[in-house]
């Protein structure tokens, strides 16, 4: 019947800046509008139609509810477009019903947090105490419209398969008259109660999780002395015990865990670990004990390249791990379950456990369910709808945030209740994925699903770590949208066959499928890059013996082994391969390895902008051959006789053949899927770097141009900030210098940043927030100057040799490459042609000390 089809409008939403995963897989992007907000086509907002101007295009999200007694079978219709009555045009559709039925019950549980007091402020006049109107401490106008604010919200994402859960509510607490703590539900569960049971939504399914109404605010440690005091302790034990009775009054015990996490630091102190260990075991001291999450890391994480961190056991007080997901680490996590522990994935970026926020890819969201089916996992959205104020009346979004809201406000679109996001949508498709995947399983087909499950996502939390924590394989999740569609269409199949009783099949008969070969071809390939080409002196100082080392990265996505060469190509005449014909393999499924093809040269070719390419040919087996090029990027350091003066005009520089680093590349997009490499997109900003040197001093010039703009918040200090792995918010450009040209991690480069207004900052290393190697202040004397004009702005510097380390000219090949952001594009460039990020000593180009 056509009353099963609803339609909605999709309508944009803006983020900006645009977040650095985004630029890292995607490129350039200064900000971002993304189709998120879904408008009902029959709301009176709409008028009945959708207005559209010429040139302009509308986008609708279509879905239909197919009936419990629909018969399996292939089904025929059609959708007409019209115009002022007019018939513009009519589509055919097609829908085939399968002989299963999705199950009511959600045998994966995405927990969504909803921020109960930001939904209810929604509607309740400004300044006015949410919380106590949705407790009906206040007027029963208020409380009606803060509950219904809050019940309809809960009722669209158990719609969508999700576990609503409210925080920011609670139970009223007093101190009997022995001092004890005492808890009054009436109001709490009113408002509570319908939703844990499921009586508030249409399918009237129970939910599969609640947590107890506790946080760090109720019962609060700043009142009562802190976390440590034994007063809190007394407390604290108390309210859990009274909550934990009453949830096994109510039933609800079964369903219940307890969640006092607060944000993760990003450099977490023993406080931190104690604090939450001491939490963990008042909690458990409670009369009942109930499910404790954790979400600090739960392994020490220096093995993974964050030096010094912080770490304490906590695995004796943790029943549930959250941590977020780029801090999962899969076989910790997988012998904590095996302990009788439970895991959730908590999204974060994307690569490692999926995503929800808006500027998320469609695949980004529904790989969420996925990661958590390989991992044997539940997912939890600790602020699935947490409105800010400024979301009531714009949509403009701050990056990370966008996350905070699955469910709008109404009011955004002139309409009461609230509206589902485009991901919302998608999320349920991830849902309704994940009881495929439990079908499949509870049929006896787990290796089809789990075959299926690896070949869309091949890799979470640490799996997908590559230098390090914070590089991510952003290519281990299939983007394409039409893939997703194909695994759900492949795994329905399968399942239709277990209705007819036929037996599972092996992973290899299954491979044998055309459709299944085709899909696999598709999604499972190999993928290749380079990490850098260098020059290396058989003899120091001695340039005229040069060899060239290039390094390459081979990944095996495939579920059988593969093995093959790597070659170069034609060689510049007077060359020599060293390293030729390099065997590759047996690489196994998901087994990636590194490789090095070197030759000897006469001498380091020149070129006008620095880059000369090299052909390079990946052969597997016998018939399956790629061929690429090889950027070789160098420049040389002319000796200088005249002295330059440090102004930042760059108008007495010698502009000579070899001195020049330009065709920067930009960061992103990840190497694709596929028998294939994927080389950098020229950068859209146009930046040219400089060197010259003389007895004691290495010059630098850097003029850019295009991308620049006056940053709002702009000012002088000589800080960096970064954001997975790209320095963000001022305009700047950075020089990386490896003078011992053998480097083997962050800490071994010389960093130097200008900003554009004219601040400089110099270290040894990287200084993040979130470390990825040693690092410290450089104490530098450097000579510099910038110059602003219309078109750009220009940076000029005088550095020490000396400040490099003694007898570092004695090495006449240095590692070196300069970085870019350009804020007004949202790009960051660099020279070298870095694949993911520029703080890898083997990703460096080359410069070449005139002697």
């Amino acid at each position: 019947p056509s009353a099963g089809f609803r339609v909605w409008l999709q309508r944009p939403v803006v983020v900006s800046p645009a977040p650095a995963w985004y630029l890292r897989r995607r490129g350039a992007a200064a900000s971002l509008t993304v189709p998120d907000l879904l408008v009902p086509l029959t709301s009176s907002a709409l008028g009945g139609g959708v207005p559209i101007s010429a040139g302009e295009k509308a986008v609708l999200w279509v879905e239909y509810l197919i009936p419990r007694d629909a018969r399996p079978g292939n089904y025929t219709g059609g959708l007409t477009l019209r115009a002022a009555e007019r018939v513009i045009r009519r589509t055919a559709i097609g829908l085939t019903v399968w002989p299963f039925a999705m199950p009511d019950a959600r045998h994966l549980t995405i927990l969504a947090g909803v921020d109960a007091p930001s939904v209810a402020s929604s509607v309740l006049s400004p300044g006015t105490d949410a919380a106590s109107a949705l407790l009906g401490l206040l007027s029963d106008d208020s409380r009606i419209r803060a509950q219904t604010a809050v019940r309809d919200v809960c009722r669209l994402l158990e719609e969508h398969r999700l576990n609503p859960y409210l925080t920011g509510v609670h139970p009223t607490m007093r101190y009997g008259a022995t001092g004890g703590v005492e808890l009054v539900w009436d109001r709490y569960d009113a408002l509570a109660a319908p939703l844990i049971d499921g009586e508030a939504f249409d399918d009237r399914e129970p939910l599969n999780a609640w947590p107890i109404p506790v946080d760090r605010n109720r019962p609060s440690a700043e009142a009562l002395g802190g976390v440590a005091s034994p007063q809190y302790a007394r407390v604290l034990r108390e309210y859990v015990a009274a909550c934990a009775a009453h949830f096994e009054q109510r039933g609800w015990k079964d369903r219940a865990f307890i969640d006092i996490t607060g944000p993760v630091p990003d450099r977490p102190s023993p406080a931190d670990y104690e604090n939450a260990a001491r939490l963990g075991r008042i909690c458990n001291l409670s009369e009942t004990r109930l499910p404790f999450v954790l979400n600090l890391y739960p392994m020490s994480m220096e093995e993974y390249g964050w030096p010094n961190h912080v770490f304490a056991d906590l695995g004796s007080v943790a029943d549930i791990w959250a941590p977020p997901a780029r801090f999962f680490p899969v076989e910790r996590m997988t012998q904590a379950r095996q302990l009788g522990a439970r895991t959730w994935i908590v999204p974060d970026l994307p690569a490692f456990g999926g995503s929800v926020a808006a500027e998320a890819e469609p695949s980004d969201v529904r790989s969420v369910t996925w990661h958590a089916f390989l991992n044997q996992s539940d997912v939890l959205l600790p602020r699935a709808v947490a409105w800010p104020d400024d979301l009531k009346s714009t949509l403009a979004a701050r990056p990370y945030e966008s996350a905070s809201w699955l469910v709008y406000p109404g009011a955004v679109a002139g309409m009461p209740g609230c509206l589902p996001s485009l991901r919302l949508k998608r999320l349920l498709l991830a849902a309704q994925d994940a009881e495929y995947l439990w079908l499949l399983t509870r049929n006896g087909r787990e290796g089809t699903a789990r075959l299926v499950a690896n070949t869309l996502v091949k890799a979470t939390g640490t799996d997908a770590y590559l230098d390090h924590y914070a590089d991510a394989a952003t290519h281990s999740i299939v983007h394409d949208a039409a893939m997703w569609d194909t695994a759900r269409r492949l795994m329905g199949e399968e399942l239709l066959l277990a209705t007819r009783g036929a037996p599972a099949s092996p992973d290899a008969d299954i491979s044998q499928r055309l459709d299944w070969s085709r899909f696999f071809a598709s999604c499972r390939q190999v993928v290749v890059w380079s990490e850098g080409a260098r020059w290396i002196e058989a003899t120091p100082g001695a340039q005229s013996e040069l060899r060239l080392e290039v390094r390459l990265t081979v990944e095996n996505q495939r579920n059988l082994p593969v093995s093959g060469t790597l070659s170069f190509g034609t060689l510049p005449e007077g060359w020599a391969a060293v390293a030729d014909q390099v065997p590759i393999g047996p690489l196994p499924e998901r087994g990636r390895g590194r490789y090095l093809l070197s030759a000897h040269a006469p001498a380091a070719p020149m070129s006008l902008n620095g880059h000369v390419d090299l052909p390079v040919q990946l052969t597997l087996g016998r018939d399956e051959t790629v061929n690429f090029n090889v950027t070789v990027s160098t420049i040389t350091a002319m000796r200088r006789l005249r002295p330059i003066v440090i102004d930042g005009r760059l108008d007495d520089w010698d502009l000579g053949r070899g001195n020049v680093a330009a065709d920067f590349r930009a960061i992103g997009p990840a190497p694709a899927a596929g028998v294939t490499y994927s080389p950098l997109s020229p950068a859209a900003a146009n930046t040219l770097a400089y060197v010259m040197r003389d007895e004691e001093h290495l010059y630098l010039g850097i003029r850019s141009q295009g991308g620049s703009v006056a940053a709002p918040g702009e000012f002088s200090d000589n800080q960096v900030s970064y954001d997975d792995l790209l320095p963000v918010g001022d305009e700047l450009v950075e020089v990386l210098i490896d003078p011992t040209n053998r480097g083997g991690d962050s800490f071994d480069l010389f960093h130097l940043v200008f900003k554009r207004h004219g601040s400089m900052w110099a270290e040894q290393g990287i200084g993040m927030s979130r470390p990825i190697g040693r690092y410290r202040s450089w104490g530098l004397e450097v000579l510099y100057a910038t110059q602003r004009d219309a078109s750009g702005w220009t940076v000029e510097a005088r550095i020490p040799v000396a400040a490099f380390g003694a007898g570092t000219l004695r090495q006449g090949v240095w590692g070196i490459n300069f970085g870019r952001y350009a804020r007004g594009l949202g790009e960051y460039s660099n020279w070298s042609g870095a694949v993911r990020y520029c703080y890898n000593p083997r990703s460096l180009g080359n410069l070449m000390w005139q002697q």
